[in-house]
Formats: structure tokens, C-alpha cells, sequence
């Protein structure tokens, strides 16, 4: 059985999930700006997509120039994807956690149930249900703490179609059907989850202002 690494100085980790056009971002800099008003003396520390290390530039490039990120010319190779986008984000948790303090926040955009949906679903359309590959990508964060609490935005799907339009995505009947896939995928995960270890909210048009309020209060709460 693989050990978790223990810190002694562990943050206080919230990680933010759901689907693209959900409002992941605006909500982390709601909450981020949130505990930083309130708690004078406390660092809130974000957890970036991809990091500045040299593996995190070179993921960067290839998502900026290909969209998708894909290591092959034109073709996808999920296992060699799925262990490259481990790598930076268990670098990034990796230092985090060896130099900040117990009483920090740590906000992150996405998490490692990110990896369950995507990566999962990815792995499963490519090779099949024979293996069980969350089990094996658990196997991989195993050595490094989890979020303490995970926080799962939805929102009804003509929404997140606006949303995603107003930005400039090209939205298709494929990708609201992926969309919808995806955001079954992280409900079924988090519900065979410890119920204390996670909230669901629902962020409708001019909402994120009650959600931010009642995330904040949560996190409030369980990080006393």
C-alpha cells in the first residue's frame, strides 16, 4: 500500500470543479478575494492549470497552439497525455505544500477530480473498461494530499452554452453533449465521496455572488 507524504504545514486546500462554462474561474477569484478580505495574516495561495516549471511551460505551448493537448502530431496518446499533465500538477502540489503554512489557504482552478472525468472518460474511450483507470490515476496522486474540500459548480446546459458563446468558443451539439457527459461523470464520482469532503452548488445567470457567499461560509466553517 502506497503512504500519503504527511506535511506538517498542509494549507487549507479548496479545489474548484465542473465542466468548462460553469464559472470555475470567476468563482475562484470570488472566493480567493473573499478569505484574503477576511482573514488579515492569512496567504490564499492559487493553484495554477499549469505551472512555471519548464514541464508546465511546455504543457502550456501545446494546449495554446493545439487546443487540445496532445503530445503526437495529429493523434492523441492518453496514457503518455494523462502522465504528463500528472507530472505539473503534483510538481506544483509537491511545492506548495513543502513551503507554506497550516493556517494558508489553498485555492486551486480544477483539481484531482478533474483528471477522474477527463482523463478517465479519455482513457476508457481509447482503450476500453477492461483496466480500471481511476484506480490507476488514484494510484498516482496517492502519495500527495487531497483537497480538503471540493467544491463542484453545475449549471443547466443553455447556460453553460451562452456562457462558452460569449466568450468566443465554437459551441456543437458534440461538445454540449460532452458537456453533459462530463458533469454526470463528476456528480457520480463525488457521491461515492465522504460527504464532508465536498459541496455541489449550482451557479444560474447572476447568481455568483450567492454562491461565492455560501462557498466562503463552508469553507469558513469546516477550516476552524
Amino acid at each position: 500500500m502506497i503512504k500519503r507524504l504527511k506535511y506538517s504545514k498542509k494549507p487549507y486546500w479548496i479545489a474548484i470543479e465542473g465542466t468548462d462554462g460553469v464559472g470555475k474561474t470567476s468563482l475562484t477569484r470570488e472566493i480567493t478575494f473573499s478569505l484574503k478580505s477576511q482573514h488579515i495574516g492569512k496567504e490564499c495561495i492559487l493553484l495554477n492549470e499549469f505551472s512555471s516549471s519548464p514541464i508546465g511551460q511546455v504543457l502550456s505551448k501545446i494546449i495554446e497552439e493545439k487546443t487540445f493537448f496532445m503530445l503526437g502530431d495529429g493523434e492523441h496518446y492518453p496514457i503518455s497525455e494523462t502522465l504528463a499533465l500528472c507530472s505539473d500538477y503534483i510538481f506544483q502540489v509537491e511545492k506548495i505544500m513543502r513551503e507554506k503554512r497550516a493556517k494558508d489557504y489553498l485555492v486551486s482552478d480544477r483539481g484531482i477530480l478533474s483528471f477522474l472525468v477527463y482523463q478517465g472518460i479519455r482513457l476508457r474511450d481509447s482503450y476500453g473498461r477492461s483496466f480500471k483507470w481511476n484506480d490507476w490515476m488514484n494510484s498516482i496522486f496517492a502519495p500527495i494530499p487531497k483537497p480538503d474540500l471540493t467544491i463542484c459548480i453545475t449549471s443547466p446546459v443553455d447556460q453553460i452554452r451562452r456562457r462558452l458563446e460569449k466568450r468566443g468558443d465554437i459551441v456543437t451539439t458534440n461538445n454540449l453533449k460532452a458537456i453533459v457527459d462530463f458533469q454526470e461523470e463528476f456528480l457520480k464520482i463525488l457521491r461515492n465521496q465522504d460527504p464532508n469532503s465536498y459541496m455541489i452548488v449550482e451557479n444560474l445567470d447572476g447568481k455568483l455572488n450567492e454562491v461565492s457567499k455560501l462557498t466562503v461560509s463552508k469553507i469558513l466553517t469546516l477550516s476552524k
